[in-house]
């Protein structure tokens, strides 16, 4: 199993960056799939720190606040949940 490394944000986003340039010119394929998995994953990454970020909101509001329906509905919206799976409003457990 591949180690993991932390890498500061503001470095990742150049490397995005770089990578994305990189695409445009006319590279071996070899080299094209390994670009592809860079920009594939750092993409997926970026998607789940939206996510992550969007449930911090719905959790931090204001409970029964017309501000935490809206981030609990953002959530519901990047993470992608059908509208038929949605609760009408937010369920609370015991």
């Amino acid at each position: 199993m591949p180690k993991n490394i932390l890498i500061p944000q503001d470095i990742a986003t150049k490397i995005y960056a770089v990578v994305l340039l990189m695409e445009g010119y006319n590279l071996p394929e070899n080299i094209l799939v390994n670009i592809r998995e860079i920009t594939d994953y750092f993409e997926e990454k970026a998607n789940a720190q939206s996510r992550r970020q969007a449930y911090t909101n719905y959790k931090i509001a204001p409970i029964g606040s017309g501000q935490r329906e809206a981030a609990r509905q953002n959530y519901l919206d990047q993470a992608r949940i059908h509208p038929d799976w949605r609760s009408t409003t937010e369920t609370s457990t015991p």
